[in-house]
């Protein structure tokens, strides 16, 4: 690709970027698309895709165990977590293939790496073969996503997850801390309270999914309130410290007043900011 300059580079292959190269390639621009990462981006791989995978998988569990009223009788019913993360995997694979078929269809180039300005009309990449050139281009489309926002003493961590982590987790944890009753926080929520996780969902707001009409979240939180999901709401989460035994204590303040609770895994779903 040196010494070529191209008419459109799009900085990013999420759904954004991706479907801009497509169209840009459509109408007879030369377009070359560049991703450190699978394509699709985050949605499709580590977000909206995966997560729906798993919430429909946790379904079928629920309805197998909940289906003796029915006469449907599933005696010592498993989840085999490595088995349907591997089938979820399937879904995004075979997805992020599919855009990759539609590059190739559309005669759009794209290129793995990371890319940085390097003056007017041109980009420094590097490679994910480590490999470094420069790209020079006419338009620049940036279409770069989101990073989930980490909170001040919550650092990632094996036991500290983000959204990616705990939709790649290897197996069911006992209890769960959710930092944040936005959208992200419940519908992973949803899924480990199906699988048996004991959930606790913290939000500082007086209401989940807080830009959503009251009465729409009502039916929401009554539906966790059946799978036994605590909500405490009104509360923010103050910190945390690593146990002895693996697990983790967070502090949290509701009304003035300092509490602790001890849980296996802690999700931070806070919300995500522009990269």
């Amino acid at each position: 690709m040196a010494g070529e300059t191209w008419d459109v580079v799009v900085i990013g292959a999420g759904p954004g970027g991706y479907v801009a190269a497509i169209r840009c390639a459509q109408h007879g621009l030369k377009t070359l698309c560049i991703d450190k990462g699978l394509l699709g981006g985050v949605c499709l791989n580590v977000g909206c895709i995966p997560s729906k995978a798993l919430i429909h998988a946790s379904k079928v569990f629920r309805k197998a165990k909940d289906g003796a009223a029915m006469g449907v009788i599933a005696n010592d019913l498993q989840v085999d977590m490595g088995a349907m993360q591997a089938w979820k995997t399937g879904i995004t694979t075979k997805l992020s293939q599919g855009i990759g078929g539609l590059f190739k269809g559309n005669k759009v180039s794209h290129l793995a790496g990371t890319a940085k300005l390097a003056g007017q009309g041109k980009l420094e990449v590097k490679g994910n073969d480590g490999q470094t050139q420069t790209v020079a281009y006419r338009q620049l489309i940036l279409a770069t996503g989101s990073t989930p926002i980490q909170i001040p003493g919550f650092a990632w961590s094996d036991r500290i997850l983000d959204s990616t982590g705990a939709l790649a987790l290897a197996e069911v944890p006992k209890t769960m801390a959710i930092l944040g009753g936005g959208v992200i926080g419940l519908e992973l929520c949803d899924v480990f309270a199906r699988l048996g996780c004991q959930c606790t969902v913290i939000e500082a707001a007086p209401q989940l999914l807080g830009s959503m009409d009251a009465d729409v979240v009502q039916p929401v939180q009554r539906k966790q309130a059946k799978l036994d999901v605590k909500h405490l709401l009104g509360t923010k989460a103050l910190g945390q410290e690593s146990l002895p035994d693996g697990r983790v204590r967070v502090t949290v303040e509701t009304a003035g007043k300092t509490s602790t609770l001890e849980v296996d895994r802690v999700l931070v779903a806070v919300g995500r900011r522009p990269n």
